[in-house]
């Protein structure tokens, strides 16, 4: 071992405690050269299991290949600027839109009002998240308050929907949209999903690829619901109040049915941010390939439900085959050990008339 270091792994490693599994599988990663992924499993002991003997070993190790940091975050990422500045950019655009639906609710008039109140929240989300991130923020915390925002303001809108709160009925039994209430459950859901986000980090701090999964599964369960239920029947045709409560009642079920099995997944798979995006890729070409076999298959005849029931069940399929692919991408998985991460390239080349785009997995 380093001069300085001692350790014994082989009489302190306990096959049935995950933690020394854990740092087990650091120390194979440094024999096969993958000090990233040493350094990030590392402090991720360090981070969760602060009084646990391995995090004492894990902290001298850090030291020896001078990764250690005075303050290791929760999730055991390292605070970075890009984190920042995503989060940043990220925000800012979040603080124009909610003063926005601000501006709609009170009915600005005029486009200058529009211009400043957009501007103001611009810079109001500028400011705060500037300030609040000073000290660095990892990737997963990046992640999280961004996609909270949107997501919270997403399940926000259907929940007000599905209590009704949305719509209402006519005279005549037609049922019409209520413009300021619509614009109201976003901004109430993005501020609850932002409040959420908050008690999530300082209570469990997750990973870029935590958040990354339930994103997903949110993504999975939100488009699969939506084109099976088109499938089904008109979504135009649904004229009465009750109709549309049910509907986007059911799709706020499904979405938090997702959110609980992601949740739970990440306790038994370890998943990084750019895995995520695979699935996610995943589906959307499934979700083509579906729609697109049909429409060659029936041509100028093909129908909305089978084509768009082919697209669900394409959808399906394209995220689960991306499962199955990236099972070794990032090295670590529920069957993987820590080795080589997966490398994702892209390229675009101009041809005449167009373009040819490309995208390269490399897989161990």
């Amino acid at each position: 071992p380093p001069s300085g270091y001692t350790t014994d792994v082989t009489r302190t490693l306990d096959e049935d405690d995950p933690v020394w599994a854990r740092y087990h599988a650091a120390a194979l990663a440094l024999a096969d050269d993958d000090q990233d992924g040493a350094i990030r499993l590392l402090r991720e002991i360090r981070a969760r299991h602060p009084e646990h003997p391995a995090a004492a070993q894990a902290g001298q190790l850090l030291d020896r290949l001078g990764a250690s940091e005075r303050r290791p975050s929760r999730s055991g990422e390292r605070r970075t600027g890009l984190a920042r500045a995503e989060l940043v950019v990220t925000q800012t655009a979040h603080g124009a839109a909610s003063a926005a639906l601000v501006c709609g609710i009170a009915e600005c008039d005029g486009v200058r009002a529009w211009t400043m109140t957009t501007l103001l929240g611009a810079g109001v989300g500028l400011g705060v998240s500037a300030a609040l991130s000073r000290d660095g923020v990892t990737p997963g915390q990046t992640v999280l308050y961004d996609s909270a925002a949107r997501w919270g303001a997403y399940n926000g809108w259907l929940l007000a929907s599905a209590l009704g709160v949305t719509w209402r009925e006519t005279s005549f039994g037609d049922v019409e949209g209520r413009y300021e209430a619509h614009l109201a459950s976003l901004l109430l859901g993005e501020l609850v999903g932002l409040g959420t986000a908050l008690a999530v980090d300082l209570r469990l701090g997750p990973s870029a690829g935590d958040v990354g999964l339930m994103d997903s599964m949110q993504n999975l369960t939100s488009v699969t619901y939506l084109l099976v239920a088109s499938a089904i029947g008109d979504l135009s045709a649904l004229d009465q109040k009750w109709q549309r409560q049910l509907f986007f009642g059911g799709l706020l079920v499904a979405n938090g049915a997702a959110l609980t099995v992601g949740a739970l997944l990440t306790r038994r798979v370890e998943l990084t941010r750019g895995r995520a995006m695979l699935l996610d890729l995943g589906l959307a070409t499934g979700v083509g390939l579906g729609l697109g076999v049909v429409a060659l298959a029936q041509g100028e005849d093909a129908s909305r439900g089978p084509l768009l029931g082919a697209a669900a069940l394409g959808g399906l399929g394209g995220f689960a085959f991306s499962w199955w692919l990236t099972r070794r991408f990032d090295g670590r998985d529920d069957r993987a050990e820590v080795g080589e991460p997966g490398t994702v390239r892209f390229g675009f080349a101009p041809t005449q008339g167009g373009g040819l785009a490309r995208i390269d997995v490399g897989l161990r």
